[in-house]
């Protein structure tokens, strides 16, 4: 249980480390987005007094510049998640083969301990009582099922007695 709750930690701090990672580019991917922006904005005020048409062209630059850096950021972020989740997925079928194993360790005692039990009950006086009367009333059944059988055998048991006493008399 602990070496399952051991991996988990580790894919944890793995898995943040990973998503910290993936996250600081995309803030910085950012960042440069809104610079550009800014740029971009304070470039379209300077050549508004030069043409329109120049300002118009340097605010398209920029509007695609931070476009493609927000669609980077955003690609980045999407690693990120995927990563993490990865990761995790991992941790926990890692985790669940553990508490299997554990299962199956407890199961395994709780077998021996409930033989022992059943050893231990058998032996007690009461226990010989319950299975000597079971004995009888099975093998009662079991004459009355092949009375038949026992039936001739004892008859010719019989008669090979009464043969034999009259033989010796004889």
């Amino acid at each position: 249980m602990k070496a399952g709750s051991a991996l988990l930690s580790v894919g944890k701090i793995v898995l943040y480390a990973t998503k910290t990672a993936l996250v600081t580019a995309a803030t910085k991917a950012w960042t440069a987005a809104q610079w550009a922006w800014g740029l971009a904005m304070k470039a379209g005020s300077a050549l508004l007094s030069v043409s329109k048409i120049a300002l118009y062209a340097a605010k398209t630059a920029a509007v695609t510049v931070a476009t493609k850096a927000w669609t980077a950021a955003q690609w980045l972020w999407g690693a990120a998640m995927k990563a993490g989740g990865g990761l995790l997925n991992v941790t926990q079928l890692v985790l669940y083969h553990a508490k299997s194993i554990a299962i199956q360790a407890a199961t395994k005692a709780w077998t021996a301990a409930q033989w022992l039990w059943n050893a231990a009950m058998n032996a007690n006086p009461i226990g010989l009582i319950i299975v000597g009367v079971a004995g009888l009333i099975a093998a009662g059944y079991a004459l009355y099922k092949n009375w038949d059988k026992v039936k001739a055998n004892l008859i010719a048991a019989w008669n090979a007695v009464r043969n034999a006493v009259k033989s010796f008399w004889a």
